[in-house]
């Protein structure tokens, strides 16, 4: 009977959760404890790190940690070194730690300083410590867990008409494409990424061609806009009406640019409604990058 509905799904709440085996709840509750814990270590050593900044980087000033750090030559350096092999911390862990530290000094109330490092780092979009410290009364009377912290902080900075702020870069941009190109282009990736989706069934088939489909279209705007600043070449592919039996496609005779060359190339696979001794061409002109251009509907 466990067998039969171990992969059942029941509602609980807004997320669904798995029928557990007895030993598997056991399991689960071994991961909670020894996540906590982890937890504790991590938190108790990004606090240490931040006291520590604060004092010896800052000279114990707070003022200085939150509003003069760009003068400060040792920031400088640690900032710039982030992320990389000599500090393998990225620079978010960096400023949450510092942060912490220096709103700790100047914010003395009873509920932030009851509230844990996790809780804190989502109070600190909010800016003003006045709003630090009602938002930290709030979140501790109503025992509020980190999600729903998180989705308060986030109504507060729409009720004053911000939103959280994201810091967008083009190494990180790059970075992040680079990720997401790297584990997509997998060819083993792709290889079973294939597979699943041919054994989905329809709905879900369905989905992963419109989510592929978003990309696509995403990348095609962003390579558009792109095009005057670097000379991005990009070509939408304009499927033309299919003709009627015995029409011949034939490429319109204007070309993009002085560097084009004419290839002729047969479809790859037959029109649809194409009558006996269809002879469908196309013509692409090369510059920089394939591109299809328009089509003439020519009668034989």
């Amino acid at each position: 009977m466990v067998n039969a509905t171990r992969n059942e799904i029941v509602s609980a709440g807004a997320e669904p959760r798995p029928i557990l085996t007895t030993s598997e709840q056991r399991l689960v509750a071994e991961a909670l404890r020894r996540a906590e814990e982890t937890r504790n270590v991590m938190e108790d050593a990004l606090v240490g790190f931040g006291r520590w900044m604060l004092v010896s980087v800052f000279d114990d000033d707070a003022s200085a940690a939150l509003e003069g750090r760009s003068a400060n030559a040792v920031w400088a350096d640690l900032v710039r070194r982030a992320g990389g092999p000599t500090l393998r911390l990225n620079k978010k862990l960096l400023y949450v730690a510092l942060h912490i530290a220096a709103r700790d000094k100047r914010i003395t109330d009873e509920s932030w300083r009851n509230l844990e490092p996790g809780r804190k780092a989502l109070l600190l979009p909010l800016g003003d410590e006045g709003l630090m410290r009602g938002a930290a009364q709030h979140v501790t009377s109503l025992k509020l867990t980190q999600r729903a912290t998180q989705k308060y902080v986030t109504s507060l900075l729409a009720e004053r008409g911000e939103a959280r702020a994201v810091r967008v870069t083009a190494p990180r941009v790059t970075a992040q494409l680079r990720q997401f190109r790297e584990r997509v282009t997998d060819k083993a990736f792709e290889r079973k990424a294939v597979a699943a989706l041919k054994a989905a069934d329809y709905a879900e088939g369905k989905a992963a061609i419109r989510e592929l489909e978003a990309v696509q279209a995403w990348a095609t705007r962003v390579l558009r806009r792109l095009q005057p600043e670097w000379g991005v070449h990009v070509s939408t592919l304009q499927r033309p009406s299919f003709p009627r039996s015995g029409a011949r496609l034939r490429r319109s005779k204007r070309t993009r640019g002085p560097s084009a060359r004419p290839l002729t190339a047969k479809l790859p696979v037959p029109l649809p409604a194409a009558g006996p001794g269809l002879a469908a061409r196309c013509t692409y002109a090369i510059n920089s990058s394939v591109t299809i251009d328009s089509y003439a509907v020519m009668p034989h």
